[in-house]
C-alpha cells in the first residue's frame, strides 16, 4: 500500500524509472550523432582539400621552377627587367624606338583614304598587295612599267615614313613595354602593328623597285633599312611579335634573292649581303618569344575575372564575385598546372631541331585538343597551337640558309667562271659542312640547271616536289622552299585534261 502510494507520488512529480527512454531524448541523441557525423565529414573534406591544395601547389611550384631554370621570368616586373636587358641600349646611344613608332604611324596603306587623289585607282590595282590578280614580280623576270609606276607612287606617298625609317637605321632600338589590362606587358597596339607590317612591305617594295631603277647601290641601301627594321624585333615581347619578326626575315630573304638576280654585284657586295643574312638568322627567336606569353598567362590566372564581359555583366557583379571565389578555392588550379606544364613542354620542344621539334610539337597539339574535349578549356584557351609556329620558324631559318648558299654559289662563279657542281662546293666558303634540311634530315637539295642554280628544302610536308615555288595566291598545290639564281628548277609538264 505504501509502495503503491509512493510510486503514485513519484509519477505525480514527473520521476521515471531509470531504464525508461523518452521520445524527446531519442531525438536529441540522433541530432547529436548527426552533428558529429557532419563535423567528421567536414573535417575529412577539409583535410582532403588541404592535401589536394598542398599537392597541386607543389606541382605548380615545380613547373614554375622548370620555367625559371630555363631563364624565363615569372612575373611582370621580372619580364620588364628581362626585356630591358635583352634589348639593351648602349650607354650614350639614342633609342630609335620613337622614330620607328612614328614611322609606323605615318605609314599610308594603298587602300587608305589618304591615297585618294594621290594615286590613280587603276594604278593602285597594279600594286601586288592591292590588286586581286597581281602577284609580286618574279625575281627572274623584268617588271613591267605599270607595276614600276605603281610602286613609285606608293613610295612617293610614303616618303615621310621612309625618311623616318632611314633616320633610325643603324641605331639601337627598344620599343617601350606598356601594361594593357590582363596582358600587362605588350609592345604594340593594333594600329602600330598594322603600321609595322606596312613598313616591312614598304621597305621590300623599295628594294624591288630599286633593283629595276637604281641598280645595286640603291637596292642595297633600301635592303639595309629592311634589315635594320627586322633587327628591332630580335627579342620580341611574345609569340605574336615573334611571328612578325619571322615575317620580316622572310621579306629579307625575298629582297636578297631579288637583288642577286636583278643586279650586277661585286664579290664585296655579295659578302656584305651574306653578312646581313647571317646577322638576322637567330635559332632561339621563338623560344625566347615564349617568355612574354608565359608571364601573360601567369597574370591571367591571378585574375580570371577577365572571363566575364563587363558590358554583359549583371549589375550586382555576381559573375566576377563567383570567379573570385573560384580562384580563392583553387578551382582553376588544375587548368593552371596543365597550361603551365604545356608551356614548359613547348619551350623544351622549341629547343630541339628539325624533325624532332615538329614531331614534339605535334604531340603537344594533340594533347591540347584532348584537354579541350575533356573539360579543361581554361587550360588551353590562351595557348597557341605551336606546331604551325614551329613550322614557320624553321621555314624562316631554312630560307635564310638557302639564300646564303645561293650567294656563296654566285661568289664561286665570279671567282671560277662556273657554278659549283655540288652543295659542298657551294657552301664551302660559308658553312663548315653542307647544310642539312631540318624538315627531313637530308642535305639541302642543290640543282644546277640550264637557267642557273637552285637550292631548296622539302618544307613542312616533307615531300620533295622538285623545287616547285609556292604560288602566292594559291598554296593548295605542293611546293618546296626554294631560292634560285636565274630561275627555278624546270618542273615536269602536268597533264592537261582534254576539252
Amino acid at each position: 500500500m505504501d509502495t503503491e502510494a509512493s510510486g503514485e507520488r513519484g509519477a505525480a512529480h514527473g520521476d521515471e524509472p531509470p531504464d525508461a527512454i523518452t521520445p524527446g531524448g531519442d531525438a536529441r541523441a540522433k541530432r547529436r550523432r548527426r552533428r558529429l557525423w557532419w563535423l567528421a565529414l567536414l573535417v575529412a573534406a577539409g583535410a582532403m582539400y588541404a592535401g589536394w591544395r598542398i599537392h597541386i601547389d607543389g606541382q605548380i611550384a615545380a613547373e614554375r621552377a622548370v620555367a625559371a631554370a630555363r631563364g624565363y621570368p615569372l612575373d611582370v616586373e621580372g619580364f620588364e627587367a628581362w626585356y630591358r636587358e635583352a634589348n639593351r641600349i648602349p650607354d650614350g646611344a639614342t633609342n630609335a624606338a620613337d622614330r620607328y613608332l612614328a614611322a609606323f604611324g605615318a605609314y599610308v596603306a594603298p587602300d587608305d583614304a589618304a591615297f585618294d587623289g594621290r594615286i590613280d585607282e587603276a594604278l593602285a590595282q597594279r600594286l601586288p598587295d592591292v590588286g586581286k590578280d597581281v602577284d609580286w614580280p618574279s625575281p627572274f623576270e623584268p617588271i613591267d612599267d605599270e607595276t614600276l609606276a605603281a610602286m613609285r607612287a606608293h613610295l612617293d606617298v610614303n616618303a615621310p615614313c621612309l625618311r623616318l625609317l632611314r633616320e633610325a637605321t643603324g641605331a639601337p632600338c627598344r620599343y617601350p613595354l606598356e601594361r594593357r589590362g590582363m596582358s600587362d606587358c605588350t609592345v604594340f597596339n593594333d594600329r602600330q602593328l598594322d603600321g609595322l607590317h606596312g613598313c616591312v612591305r614598304l621597305c621590300y617594295t623599295e628594294v624591288v623597285w630599286r633593283t629595276s631603277t637604281d641598280g645595286a647601290t640603291g637596292a642595297l641601301r633600301a635592303f639595309a633599312d629592311l634589315v635594320a627594321l627586322t633587327h628591332t624585333l630580335d627579342h620580341p615581347s611574345g609569340m605574336i611579335d615573334g611571328l612578325v619578326r619571322s615575317s620580316c626575315e622572310t621579306n629579307v630573304v625575298d629582297a636578297a634573292e631579288a637583288i642577286v638576280n636583278r643586279c650586277e654585284l661585286t664579290d664585296a657586295q655579295l659578302a656584305h649581303l651574306d653578312a646581313a643574312l647571317a646577322g638576322v638568322a637567330d635559332p632561339s627567336l621563338m623560344r625566347d618569344a615564349m617568355a612574354g606569353d608565359l608571364v601573360r598567362f601567369l597574370a591571367i590566372y591571378r585574375d580570371a575575372s577577365w572571363l566575364y564581359d563587363d558590358e554583359r555583366e549583371d549589375q550586382d557583379g555576381r559573375g566576377k564575385r563567383t570567379m573570385r571565389v573560384a580562384l580563392a578555392l583553387g578551382m582553376l588550379k588544375p587548368d593552371e598546372l596543365q597550361a603551365l606544364r604545356t608551356m614548359n613542354e613547348q619551350a623544351q620542344a622549341m629547343s630541339l631541331s628539325g624533325v624532332e621539334r615538329l614531331d614534339a610539337m605535334a604531340v603537344i597539339d594533340r594533347q591540347l585538343k584532348q584537354s579541350r574535349s575533356m573539360g579543361r578549356p581554361f587550360a588551353t584557351m590562351m595557348l597557341m597551337p605551336e606546331t604551325r609556329c614551329a613550322e614557320l620558324d624553321l621555314a624562316r631559318q631554312v630560307r635564310t640558309t638557302l639564300a646564303r648558299v645561293i650567294i656563296a654559289a654566285q661568289r664561286y662563279r665570279l671567282a671560277t667562271g662556273a657554278w659549283p657542281g655540288t652543295l659542298g662546293e657551294a657552301a664551302a666558303g660559308v658553312f663548315d659542312t653542307p647544310p642539312v634540311d631540318p624538315f627531313d634530315g637530308a642535305p639541302m637539295r642543290y640543282v644546277v640547271h640550264d637557267r642557273g642554280v637552285s637550292v631548296y628544302s622539302v618544307g613542312a610536308d616533307r615531300t620533295d616536289d622538285g623545287g616547285a615555288r609556292p604560288v602566292h595566291r594559291d598554296r593548295t598545290k605542293p611546293y618546296d622552299l626554294v631560292v634560285s639564281i636565274g630561275g627555278d628548277p624546270p618542273q615536269p609538264a602536268t597533264d592537261v585534261p582534254a576539252p
